[in-house]
């Protein structure tokens, strides 16, 4: 089961929500939940190229594209823990105009990353890395049959038991077995996608790269530890042993069989995986 009580989530990657009341409130219970959609931002088509110009950013593309459906797993390792901060927003190029101008201006902007286009000139649906207004890196974010084939058994074998046993909680769950891990692989990719783009020798001017500041990141630090219910001077051994038994409270495989209830359990699971990994990267942990 999942524990019942859980360390504060963050609602917003803006420095404010961590000194706000209703942060240190969601801190005192313990319970804080993280809204995805301060998180990840809605784009119309004119904020998008004022959005890419940040040091880093990743956007979604696709038809009915929704902060929501923004992979958890991308958000919790490049959202809530990250060096420099990404910004990351969605598309929803169902409701954009493809006239000849739009279409020229995006597979202009798109060109050098080799995607196809569909007959009405979009791009294909997925993950775009942008760094300093320029496109670097596509994911699709996919289910691939090859790295992902035991979680789509598992989806199969998932949907017999949830047909024969008739039960329509499993089924309504078993679309979202095979997914996770395709999400982060993609987050995995991009943050080293951006790890390659700025070299640790390179000395970068902090108006060009806008680390977030010390009492930002002071904060991120603290609360990757707290997701780990630990004290920010916990050792690394504390940090290893915490987050062995925190995935394993986490898990989906002990959570309820409830869309509900394995959704929290895979982004809980992803809020861990970059707690520990934000950890491990500040302290020089290996």
């Amino acid at each position: 089961m999942l524990p019942r009580r859980w360390p504060c989530r963050l609602r917003s990657s803006n420095a404010d929500y961590f000194n706000s009341e209703a942060s240190m409130q969601a801190t005192q219970r313990g319970t804080g939940q993280i809204d995805q959609s301060g998180i990840v931002r809605q784009l119309s088509v004119g904020e998008v190229m004022g959005f890419i110009a940040a040091p880093c950013a990743v956007i979604k593309l696709g038809p009915g594209a929704t902060p929501v459906s923004f992979h958890y797993a991308i958000t919790a390792k490049l959202g809530l823990f990250h060096r420099p901060r990404v910004h990351l927003g969605v598309v929803d190029y169902s409701q954009v105009e493809w006239t000849g101008w739009v279409r020229g201006i995006v597979k202009a902007k798109l060109q050098n990353l080799a995607v196809e286009f569909d007959s009405e000139g979009r791009p294909p649906t997925g993950y775009y890395l942008f760094i300093r207004g320029s496109p670097v890196a596509f994911h699709s974010a996919a289910v691939d049959l090859d790295q992902d084939g035991g979680f789509l058994f598992a989806s199969v074998a998932t949907a017999f038991i949830a047909h024969v046993l008739e039960d329509q909680g499993i089924a309504k769950a078993v679309p979202q077995v095979g997914t996770w891990a395709a999400g982060s692989r993609a987050a995995d990719f991009f943050e080293d996608v951006i790890e390659k783009s700025f070299p640790k020798t390179e000395p970068i001017p902090e108006e060009q790269l806008p680390l977030m500041n010390a009492d930002e990141a002071d904060e991120s630090l603290r609360l990757a530890y707290e997701l780990l219910g630990l004290a920010p001077n916990a050792s690394e051994d504390a940090v290893r042993s915490s987050y062995r038994s925190r995935v394993m409270e986490c898990h989906p495989d002990r959570a309820g069989r409830s869309v509900s209830a394995q959704a929290r359990a895979t982004e809980r699971t992803a809020e861990v995986n970059a707690a520990r990994d934000y950890i491990w990267k500040v302290k020089g942990y290996r």
